[in-house]
């Protein structure tokens, strides 16, 4: 939109919709639009104004900005995978801005023929072939189409054994973030943000890691569901009933199972 805009003359709204799209994921949007400025740069002739209207929306997104460098998910993955994630979270939205750029320059070649775009639409659908599982477009998907949201955890978060207050770990499937949404709006504390470096579902080396794990992120209940073995090949689940069939003491956490339904079970988690 901010670069449709700019292109019908409209610097104003131009900066406002440029504005809108840094603020509301700043850690894709603003590298993504300072490729479109250096993508723009070369070939256009009101160049100082251009880059005075990117240079105020990154400005007016200043507490955006601030907002995701405060975030705790920074600290709570380590800089490699950060750097890994930002990368190829990065490159993969940014399809959004190279096909119409590339199909722009590909025009005014006289080798191109009309049959490009459509070239390039068919490649777009077998991308989405190739990216469901590993991105985890089904969730998406369910989203769209389902007709009445999720009830896996309705029986736990809209009477006890919910607790508000308390800090909760939640192991579910299927929807992926509407139950911890659920957790939230009904009192109680994530362990995490909801993204998913931050939510880590990559699982653990040892009993011990994850222990330690539990302890730095101040746990005291962790909800695990039948989805989320089935969607998430972690080692998580297999970790936790272990940890809850000994009671010895391990790395300063005893876990121990508490009430349980067939579509959850919750684990208490105490210092010792």
């Amino acid at each position: 939109g901010s670069i449709g805009m700019w292109r019908r003359d409209r610097a104003g709204w131009a900066t406002v919709l440029g504005t809108i799209s840094i603020a509301t994921h700043p850690a894709v949007m603003l590298p993504i639009a300072l490729l479109g400025l250096g993508c723009a740069l070369p070939a256009e002739q009101r160049r100082s104004r251009l880059v005075a209207c990117w240079t105020i929306a990154v400005v007016v997104a200043v507490p955006a900005i601030a907002m995701t460098l405060d975030s705790p998910v920074l600290t709570q993955t380590s800089r490699r995978d950060t750097i890994v994630s930002l990368v190829t979270t990065v490159l993969v939205r940014a399809v959004v801005l190279a096909v119409p750029v590339a199909l722009a320059a590909a025009v005014r070649r006289p080798w191109v023929t009309p049959g490009l775009p459509v070239a390039v639409a068919a490649l777009s659908v077998v991308l989405v072939a190739a990216m469901w599982r590993p991105f985890l477009l089904g969730a998406g998907w369910r989203g769209i189409t389902r007709t009445r949201p999720p009830a896996e955890l309705t029986s736990f978060v809209t009477k006890p054994p919910l607790q508000a207050g308390r800090t909760y770990r939640l192991l579910s499937g299927g929807d992926e973030k509407y139950d911890l949404y659920q957790v939230v709006r009904n009192g109680g504390v994530l362990d995490s943000e909801l993204f998913p470096e931050s939510l880590h579902r990559d699982g653990f080396a040892s009993s011990e890691l994850y222990a330690r794990f539990l302890l730095e992120r101040h746990v005291t209940s962790i909800v695990l569901t039948p989805g989320y073995e089935a969607h998430f090949t972690s080692n998580e689940p297999g970790l936790l009933r272990a940890l809850a069939a000994t009671p010895q003491c391990t790395a300063g956490i005893r876990i121990a199972e508490g009430q349980s339904t067939p579509g959850w079970q919750e684990y208490d988690v105490a210092a010792c």
